[in-house]
Parts: structure tokens; sequence; C-alpha cells
């Protein structure tokens, strides 16, 4: 089950069959990372008990990208660029120019990176194939660019655009938390956040442990603020921390529709399915139900105007 997600729209007609997809995925392979890399990217076989670098089931198709990064903290860099300063100034006379001082710092990463470890990560994607979604597993914008970027990369060109349509949404929670306004089989749950309206860098509120219909989150939105992200659960079946910049958090399906997927064998691949493509449809209903309520066209034309 994956906890985040950023969706795209594909454009139509403009995505790669399945095969091809293979191959150029493969193509893009992780083959390690250099000893004076900073980093280095590829996609793997998303799944264990496979070694293609799609897993497709139900309509659905996981990649993932591994990313290594060998991180060398700006204070330990600093801390040895000084002393690198003083003794060129005590045998120069001089205190080194700009341009030396980033050889030498350039000089310094380089000499450094062979011992540091790298650090790994992993993100991973579903696509819809029927509706033409593209759901990057990322728990920023960051990771979701970088994975973004990775797959244009590998691909040659992706026509894709972020689907934005959470602003709206939330502000209809708002509406509900101050009356008895209808989200049909949506429910508001006990965490959220607020920005003041009226200042660009203003204080944010945050709740936690607290219905979404008490009083006390009417009178947060009466003081001016506005709400940024909020805490609902769909159908009884699945939660989710939706916020304003497109970003679903925290996303966990129920206990009862976790034990209805158990799979009653020692096959792990079986339970790996199970959970794959239970996830995707719960998440697709969700964010279809989001889009009725808000009427929005989860389509191409619909998003991009055209």
């Amino acid at each position: 089950m994956f906890k985040s997600a950023f969706l795209y729209l594909i454009k139509p007609g403009s995505f790669y069959s399945s095969d091809v997809l293979a191959e150029k995925l493969a193509e893009s392979e992780f083959k390690g990372i250099g000893k004076i890399q900073h980093a280095a990217h590829g996609f793997v076989p998303p799944v264990g008990h496979s070694d293609g670098f799609i897993y497709e089931l139900a309509g659905y198709q996981l990649i993932k990208l591994h990313t290594e990064k060998k991180n060398i903290k700006s204070s330990v860099i600093d801390a040895k660029l000084k002393l690198i300063f003083e003794e060129f100034e005590d045998q120069e006379g001089y205190c080194p120019g700009r341009k030396i001082r980033m050889q030498m710092k350039d000089d310094l990463i380089a000499e450094m990176l062979p011992s540091i470890h790298p650090e790994p990560s992993n993100v991973t994607a579903h696509i819809d194939i029927k509706r033409g979604w593209l759901v990057v597993h990322a728990g920023s914008d960051k990771a979701a660019d970088e994975f973004t970027a990775s797959l244009r990369e590998a691909l040659g060109s992706l026509a894709i655009v972020r689907v934005q349509i959470m602003p709206k949404f939330l502000s209809m929670v708002s509406t509900v938390a101050q009356s008895d306004f209808d989200l049909g089989a949506i429910t508001l749950g006990d965490k959220a956040k607020f920005k003041d309206r009226s200042e660009t860098n203003g204080p944010a509120v945050s709740v936690s442990n607290l219905s979404l219909y008490d009083e006390q989150i009417g009178e947060i939105l009466s003081r001016g603020y506005e709400m940024t992200e909020a805490l609902i659960t769909y159908d009884d079946a699945i939660t989710a921390l939706v916020t304003d910049g497109g970003q679903m958090k925290s996303i966990k399906l129920s206990d009862e529709v976790v034990r209805g997927a158990f799979v009653e064998s020692e096959d792990r691949a079986a339970q790996v399915d199970a959970d794959f493509v239970l996830s995707c449809n719960h998440f697709t209903r969700l964010y279809e139900h989001i889009a009725d309520y808000t009427k929005n066209q989860l389509t191409w034309e619909g998003l991009r105007g055209e």
C-alpha cells in the first residue's frame, strides 16, 4: 500500500505500449553510483517476485525508480575549507580569490566523495491504463518532480499535467465544517492545517485529535484562515490527508478492507498482488468522488482547457 500520492494525467495517445515502456525503462536501469558521483538514479524491477521493469495487473502498471545520493554536511565542508584557506594564506601571503576558493571546494568534495556511503531511496508509481493516470507515490513535491524528470529522461518525452483540484475541494470541506453541506460518502476526520488568507507567509494553525465538525474549526475559519490540509475518509474504506498542493498523504485502508484482502496462503506474491490492486482501486474511487463533487473532469482536455 502506498502512503502518499500525486496524480498526473497523461496526454491521450502520447504514451508507450507496455512492451516499449518496459524496454525503455530497462535501457535506463540503475547501474550503481560512481566513486565521485554525487547521485545516480535508474529504474529497477518494482516487485521482488518479478524481474520485469513493469509489473502489470488488473489494468495497472507499477514502476520503480531507485536513487542513491552521497550527502556531505555543509558544516563539515565549511570546517575543512576554513583550514585549507588558512593554509593557502600562510603559504602565499594573501587570501584566495573567489575563483580559487570555488576550485578548492570542488577539489575537496571530489576527494571526499569516494569515502561517503550513498543513501538509497525508492519512489514507485502506478499507471492506470484505462484512465490515463500516472500516480506517483512520492512523499514530497521534490521527489515527485525528480521521478517525473527521470521518467521523461528515460522515455525521451512525457506529456503529463498534475491534477490540482484539492484547493477547491478543501474550500468545500471548510463549508462542511461550518454547515450541513453534504460530501456524500466522504466524512471528515480529526486533523487539519490552516493559513491566514491575509498574509502571504502568515502563521499556520494545526489541529489534531479534534473533529473537523467541531465548532472550534468554524471559529478558526471565521478569523480569516483557510484550510490547507484535512483528514478525510471515503466510504469507510480509505483515509487520506489531502493538501492544497495536490498531494494525498497518510493514505491508509481500513482494517476491514485489509482483512478482506488477506490471502490465506504462504504465497507472498499473491498477497502483494492483492494489496496492490486493492490500493489502486480505492485510491481511484476516492479521487473520482472528489472530482465529481468539485465538478472537475479528470481528462486531459478538461484540465488543459482544450
